[in-house]
């Protein structure tokens, strides 16, 4: 293998590719902390619930293949949550889930997630999860925004014009 030193690259200034540096078809080019590829989805209408189950729901899901196994993923999801019950106090959790394992919120119903309290009040709520995570793979991968209620919980929704999830490998 041999290796080529250069202090700068520039492109041709005419023609028409003037001032491209152009990686060839087939190739790549690996550049630490660059943005190789980005995925997103939105919620697509309303996302309503009105079990008290403790049963998981998935809000949205989104997959990714990422190219090198050591890059990251930046994950951004925002989740628009209104609570519409007519109980006294309304509760659940939100997570975050690649492929099986939790990466980030709650899944243990346990109803600190989000709440609406006893003031007879509706609630709306902005949650978002913005992390970056290091899934070590090639493979497919799916990631899973989720709702998991109580005993407690009513009925509420998640709005589409404020749901949504995006993920960005980042080359490490």
């Amino acid at each position: 293998m041999s290796t080529l030193h250069v202090e700068n690259l520039k492109g041709l200034s005419s023609g028409g590719n003037a001032n491209k540096i152009i990686v060839p078809s087939g190739q790549t080019l690996h550049a630490t902390g660059h943005v190789i590829q980005t995925v997103s989805t939105n919620l697509g209408a309303d996302h309503s619930y009105s079990s008290s189950s403790t049963a998981e729901t998935n809000i949205l899901t989104l997959n990714i293949t990422p190219k090198f196994n050591t890059s990251k993923v930046l994950v951004l999801c925002n989740l628009g949550l209104y609570l519409n019950s007519s109980a006294a106090v309304s509760r659940g959790d939100l997570g975050i889930r690649r492929d099986s394992t939790l990466v980030r919120g709650r899944d243990d119903a346990g109803g600190e997630g989000f709440f609406r309290d006893s003031s007879g009040h509706f609630k709306s709520y902005m949650t978002v999860f913005n992390f970056l995570d290091s899934p070590a793979t090639t493979s497919a991968i799916t990631y899973k925004a989720f709702h998991k209620g109580n005993d407690y919980n009513a009925g509420g929704h998640f709005s589409q014009h404020y749901t949504s999830m995006s993920l960005m490998e980042i080359a490490q």
